[in-house]
């Protein structure tokens, strides 16, 4: 096969955001083009799904394009349980910004602690992780396209949410009172560990194809160069996000100030993955 313009799909686990700034530095800068990729990103699928989506469509396609994409942890190990025959290569964020939200007046530490049946939303592939940690509390799954909508309108008392993005609104939307919001690793939860975040994953069998290999580090290599351009430079960082980021969904807010304060949150969580001088890196302690 020709090394020309090898296509790349990559399945996104949220929307095109600053979560995912890395990504929107490389198509911008032409980092994919010069290493002879045509890479094309994928909107999310419904939470949980996006190690299934990935084996399915390069198997249903013979193996002829590369497909990867990306997703927690704690949501791709179950998927590897279950059957999907996909392996982790890099990893985005290295510790997670999972936390639970609700807005202000609601004592959510007392609460807990007492263990009070507080109405939690999660996504699907959250609900029992939440159900393990807040064994009191309702938990039901809801659409990531209502929640901020049921947390404002009393249908729910938090909202599963990551603590680079949609806290960030909620903080705005309240005009700066103060916020309740309670990280899934964090002293709530002594002894809680959910990995790694945005870990990019392919499928087992087009890992082991070196013609697939050598896509594949190649992708990896301009993701994390384009991760290094957005931690060095923000604000231009932020200006590539909203030249793709969709219009509609109340998870931010469409600016470009709100969105280089989320690059910046989001660019902390990349430095994590920092080992000998490289991003990305998995460490297999870690891991585990």
């Amino acid at each position: 096969m020709s090394l020309a313009m090898r296509k790349v799909f990559f399945q996104l686990d949220y929307h095109m955001s600053s979560q995912f700034a890395g990504v929107a530095m490389g198509l911008r800068n032409g980092l994919y083009r010069r290493a002879g990729l045509n890479l094309q990103w994928l909107p999310p699928c419904f939470p949980g799904d996006e190690a299934k989506v990935v084996e399915e469509a390069f198997s249903k396609n013979g193996g002829e394009i590369l497909w990867a994409g990306c997703m927690e942890q704690n949501t791709l190990l179950p998927a590897v349980a279950s059957g999907c025959e996909v392996n982790a290569v890099a990893a985005m964020f290295g510790t997670s910004p999972l936390c639970v939200a609700g807005l202000p007046g609601l004592p959510l530490h007392e609460r807990i602690r007492k263990g009070d049946r507080l109405r939690v939303g999660a996504h699907g592939d959250t609900v029992e992780l939440l159900k393990r940690l807040l064994p009191q509390a309702e938990v039901k799954e809801i659409s990531r396209d209502d929640k901020m909508t049921l947390l404002h309108c009393g249908d729910v008392d938090l909202i599963q949410a990551y603590d680079v993005m949609e806290t960030l609104k909620l903080q705005h939307e309240i005009s700066g009172k103060p916020l309740e919001v309670l990280p899934l690793e964090g002293p709530a939860f002594p002894g809680v560990t959910l990995g790694y975040s945005q870990v990019i994953f392919a499928p087992s069998s087009a890992i082991t194809d070196p013609y697939h290999r050598q896509t594949l580090h190649a992708f990896i290599q301009a993701t994390f160069e384009g991760w290094r351009q957005a931690i060095r430079e923000p604000r231009i960082a932020a200006e590539a996000v909203l030249e793709l980021q969709p219009n509609g969904i109340d998870h931010w807010v469409q600016s470009l100030d709100f969105t280089e304060h989320s690059v910046k949150l989001c660019g902390n969580y990349v430095k994590r993955t920092m080992r000998c001088g490289q991003l990305g890196i998995i460490d297999g302690e870690q891991w585990r």
